[in-house]
Parts: C-alpha cells; sequence; structure tokens
C-alpha cells in the first residue's frame, strides 16, 4: 500500500487565502503539501484554480461545500464548477437548523447526499460528510454519526475529522473499526485538552496509532491537515503541523 498523501484544508488559512490566493498555494506548496482541499472558490474561476495549483505543483481532489449545492436544483452546476480541477470528491462541510436537530433530521440529510451520490457517481463524483464534535453527542437517544454512517449508501465518503472526535471524548481508532473502508480522507486536527491552539505534536493525541487505523481501517489515502485556532500566524501553524505529520505518516 502506497504511502498517505499529505494536503491541507484551506479553511485554516482563510484569510490569508482572501488576501493573496497565489502566494499563499505557493507557500503552502513550498512547505511540502502535495495537494489542498477547497473551502470555496474565493471568487476565482476554475481555470485560474488550473493554473495556480499547476504551477506550484498541487491537485485538489476534494473540496467542501453546502448541502444546497447538492440539490437537485444545483448539483449540476456544482459539478460543472469542481470538474474543472479534477476535485472529485464533493464533501459536506456538515449539517445544522433542522437537520441537526432530530434523529429524523440526520436521517433526512442522509437521503438528500444518497440522492446526489448517485447521480453524481455517473459524473465521476463521490460524495462525503465531515463531522463535527456534535455528531458525537446524543439526539433522540442515538449518535448522529451512527445515523448519517448508518443511513449513507457505502460508497459515500466519511471523512472523520480526528481532532473533532476527540474533542467530544471519543476514540477514533473505535470509528473507523466501526466503519471500515469509508475514511479516504480523514482530518488531521490537534486537539489538547490545555490549549485549544496547540499544532500537531504539542497535543494529547497517540497519532502513530490513530493514522495506523487511518490506513488499516479507514483506506486512507489523504491526511488533510486543519487548523483552526491559532498561537502563531496560521500559515506558520500549518507548517509546524507538516513537519510533525511527515516522519509519522504512514
Amino acid at each position: 500500500m502506497g504511502k498517505c498523501r499529505l494536503g491541507v484544508q484551506l479553511w485554516s488559512v482563510r484569510e490569508d487565502c482572501a488576501a493573496n490566493l497565489e502566494a499563499t498555494l505557493e507557500g503552502v506548496a513550498k512547505m511540502g503539501y502535495e495537494g489542498v482541499e477547497l473551502a470555496g472558490m474565493h471568487g476565482r474561476p476554475a481555470a485560474e484554480w488550473v493554473k495556480m495549483l499547476k504551477n506550484n505543483g498541487l491537485v485538489a481532489p476534494s473540496g467542501h461545500t453546502g448541502l444546497d449545492s447538492l440539490m437537485p436544483a444545483s448539483l449540476q452546476s456544482t459539478m460543472d464548477t469542481y470538474a474543472g480541477l479534477d476535485c472529485k470528491n464533493l464533501i459536506i462541510g456538515g449539517v445544522g437548523g433542522e437537520y441537526a436537530a432530530s434523529a429524523d433530521g440526520f436521517k433526512r440529510a442522509a437521503e438528500i447526499l444518497n440522492r446526489a451520490a448517485e447521480s453524481a457517481a455517473k459524473a465521476g463524483f463521490r460524495v462525503g460528510y465531515h463531522n463535527h464534535d456534535f455528531e458525537f453527542r446524543p439526539v433522540d437517544g442515538v449518535l448522529p454519526f451512527d445515523v448519517l454512517a448508518q443511513n449513507l449508501g457505502p460508497n459515500l465518503l466519511l471523512e472523520m475529522d480526528l481532532g473533532w472526535v476527540c474533542y467530544a471524548g471519543q476514540d477514533p481508532v473505535a470509528w473507523l473499526n466501526k466503519y471500515p473502508g469509508r475514511s479516504a480522507f480523514v482530518h488531521v486536527k490537534a486537539h489538547s485538552s490545555k490549549s485549544r491552539t496547540a499544532v500537531l505534536g504539542q497535543d494529547e493525541v497517540d497519532w502513530p496509532r490513530v493514522l495506523k487505523a487511518c490506513v488499516e481501517q479507514g483506506a486512507t489515502k489523504w491526511l488533510v491537515v486543519e487548523h483552526e485556532e491559532y498561537a502563531e500566524p496560521p500559515m506558520v501553524c500549518i507548517r509546524q503541523c507538516l513537519d510533525y505529520l511527515k516522519p509519522i505518516a504512514p
């Protein structure tokens, strides 16, 4: 099995992207990241993204989008946008409102994603779901992550945010074991009970153990760094995370 590829979720450096997208992508590439996970297009057409990514030797295999973008009225437009970048993994960053208020709401969200995935598959796309911590807190006597995983089709991605799983007091290895083979992408995010700004390597997660399970149980291909609270400038933080991750990545 080949080594996992290393990417960064651009939400981590969203202000840098807004200020100077070209320079941010150049900086990300120079750090040693192989790819980026999109968090919006920053008002740039796909053709500009293609040029910027190619110039820096980067790829964008996945992107975060909203549930509305995968509704029947929007799905084709969404696919047209991302197809131009060869970004074929469309991942919902989470659900809220009525969908998160009950177990039935999470089931309805799963139904929407299943319908979108069926249509998207015909164009070579995969659809997925990215968790936060609330999916691991009971709603109507069940855990929403179980509701989602058990109602989403087996080909839909479960992009497990490992830091949020830990934040919820759960063991990500147990969840990777419970729903194996479904996490081609995972978010590698620090979790520390002592500091919300800790970067990878400064936190309390046994990353070698967790990453081993990602590959062996989750069939993970991409380890995507995400960092959201900062003791230093965001670009410094994601470099620190990558410096820790590179030597231990399976």
